[in-house]
């Protein structure tokens, strides 16, 4: 009998007690708490353990509501469930051990499940005492089968990312291959199951090769995150103290290349650790990787992937080994179509091509292509039996669907102030209100903000009794959760998907969302005077974006005119140097708008506009 157990990393010393009074029923709990599972699970991960799971235990309490890993397992959880459902086996797959008073609308998603009284010595020993039975096995054999009956019905396994993994699974099985890996994206955007799948796919791959050493910062207390030489002792299961001493580091690799084995370290939530620790780590793993490659063993092989939303400190030629960046992409239309296509054939739905495709469409707008919305979506569906999907369009369901995502990830304190203090609700407002002038453009300068500061400027309000400079801000807006990594070019932008559904949030009419596009379409304009470089291209483009969007909201039927007559007139605008001629200019934003989708997407309404719009800003002088 196996239970997933979801608990918040404050609550884990009852999550322990727990596992220990199901254990003496023979029960399993996963994750493990005495560090002891079978191979086969481990290697499966989150997804893999609820799918196996006979059960799923919730410790509900004010801890596990606010932690955005127990919400993902609760999602997981739920679909999991429905597809139990769908196919006749045992409805209480999820039961709810409260252990602490939460408010009563965060736990709407868990009402009609079997819920447990933790909260007393007395009611805790009944309540596990009951669990215990619920979950023995009768004569007949009634839940085991119901366990297994569920090795084809798990969990949605989105068909993405297939580069992301080659590229990553490749080089780490290859000898000559990448074998050190920083894995980057924003808030919940699947680093963690990106790195389960790997280390599923490569165990299969070469099996009985690997070993693999799995830590989750977040799931670490203060003083091992903050702390280099405990941090690496979970890592690395090291028993030598100091551990980075000269003499321990030695020793440390020489253990290693004794296994006779390919050790892969796989640290996740790497953005909550300061500067310091990972300078430490990197430089024990560079001694280390050192003294293992020192008249090598083909059979041993260091490797690690990170996973963080940062870059910073990560990446850089020194110290060796070089960690290679993969910037995470948000899920394509595809993979949405492909969901979609699997949850109507659990359903048993027989939907037209046609039909799925308009389906997949509204899904994947909503969602922006964002995993953890993805999965709320396909739970919505299920739930509302596939009926009448233009209704995720109504704003009432989209705050439903999003709002949580939006207010309880995106802009949380951990998102917004991870690497500086605690702070007060004035500096949260402060930031809130700037990201939400800022959402409106794709790309960012301290000239951005200094517009919207000055006397005149929409943020002065709630700026002026911070005291702060236009620096100082900049420099907390620039260390957000929400920023594109690595940076691709000398200005910050928010990550495309992020930024779109963070406009659709905050502006939730088109009228006021393209007076905020006019407003900032103008602001960009006026940058052109003065500008004697490519930026004036850069520019134009984002010019001709902003237009797009104001055309499109506001439901013009003069579209193309207005555009192309915008694009003549800021091509011919162009002011030559000594290094760049009209033409220079002209042929840099050219191509800047073939590799730029969201303003292909904004004109494509208008047949061929955008190629149109290509001559207009090549040859301006024509008609």
């Amino acid at each position: 009998m196996l239970l997933f157990l979801s608990y918040a990393y404050e609550d884990r010393e009852v999550a322990r007690e727990i596992a220990e009074r199901l254990g003496q029923e023979h029960i399993r709990i996963y994750p493990p708490q005495n560090g002891d599972v079978s191979h086969q699970i481990m290697i499966s991960g989150i997804e893999g353990a609820i799918g196996q799971a006979d059960g799923f235990l919730v410790l509900l309490s004010p801890h596990s509501l606010a932690s955005s890993s127990c919400q993902r397992e609760r999602d997981l959880a739920l679909h999991q469930e429905r597809s139990r459902r769908t196919n006749g086996s045992e409805p209480a797959f999820i039961q709810v051990l409260k252990i602490g008073e939460t408010p009563s609308p965060e736990i709407r998603s868990l009402q009609g499940r079997p819920w447990h009284d933790l909260t007393s010595k007395h009611s805790k020993e009944i309540a596990l005492s009951d669990l215990a039975d619920s979950f023995t096995p009768r004569d007949d054999g009634t839940i085991a089968a119901a366990g297994a009956a569920n090795d084809d019905t798990g969990l949605p396994i989105f068909r993405n990312r297939e580069e992301e993994l080659d590229a990553v699974r490749n080089g780490l099985v290859s000898e000559s291959g990448e074998h050190f890996w920083l894995v980057i994206a924003p808030p919940q955007l699947g680093k963690t199951w990106f790195l389960e799948r790997i280390s599923q796919e490569i165990t299969e791959r070469q099996p009985d090769r690997w070993i693999v050493h799995p830590v989750d910062v977040r799931k670490q207390a203060e003083e091992v995150r903050g702390n280099p030489e405990e941090l690496l002792r979970v890592m690395f299961g090291c028993s030598y103290s100091p551990v980075m001493a000269p003499n321990n580091v030695r020793q440390q690799a020489i253990d290693i290349k004794g296994t006779d084995k390919f050790h892969l370290y796989l640290l996740d939530s790497a953005e909550l650790l300061d500067t310091t620790t990972v300078r430490q780590l990197r430089w024990y793993l560079s001694q280390v990787n050192h003294y293992i490659q020192e008249r090598r063993n083909k059979n041993v092989r260091l490797a690690l992937i990170v996973a963080s939303r940062r870059d910073r400190d990560w990446r850089g030629v020194s110290p060796r080994p070089r960690l290679k960046t993969l910037p995470l992409s948000k899920f394509e239309f595809i993979v949405v179509q492909d969901a979609l296509e699997d949850l109507a054939r659990d359903m048993n739905r027989e939907i037209s091509p046609g039909d799925l495709r308009k389906d997949a469409e509204l899904v994947y707008r909503m969602s922006e292509g964002l995993p953890a919305l993805l999965y709320q979506y396909l739970n919505w569906i299920q739930e509302q039996q596939w009926t009448d999907l233009q209704r995720l369009e109504d704003r009432e369901q989209f705050d439903k669907l999003t709002g949580p995502y939006i207010e309880g990830e995106l802009l949380s304190q951990n998102s917004l102030f991870r690497s500086g203090p605690i702070p007060t609700s004035e500096k949260r407002v402060a930031l809130e209100q700037a990201l939400k002038v800022l959402v409106l453009f794709r790309f960012l300068t301290q000239s951005h903000l200094r517009h919207y500061v000055d006397s005149e400027g929409t943020l002065r309000r709630v700026f002026e009794p911070l005291r702060w400079t236009v620096e100082e801000f900049w420099e907390i807006v620039s260390n957000t959760d929400l920023l594109s990594r690595p940076a691709r070019e000398p200005w910050e932008e928010i990550y495309e998907p992020i930024r779109r559904l963070l406009c659709r949030h905050w502006y939730p009419s088109e009228r006021e969302l393209a007076k905020a596009h006019h407003h900032a379409g103008d602001f960009i304009q006026s940058w052109l005077s003065g500008q004697l470089g490519i930026e004036q291209a850069v520019i134009m483009v984002e010019c001709l974006w902003h237009q797009s969007q104001i055309l499109t909201l506001s439901r013009s039927v003069n579209m193309d005119r207005t555009l192309i007559r915008l694009a003549r007139d800021l091509s011919a605008s162009f002011v030559p140097s000594s290094i760049h001629s009209q033409e220079d200019l002209r042929q840099y934003a050219v191509d800047r708008m073939r590799e730029d989708a969201e303003l292909a997407e904004a004109v494509d309404s208008v047949d061929g506009l955008f190629g149109r719009l290509i001559d207009a800003v090549l040859r301006p002088a024509e008609d």
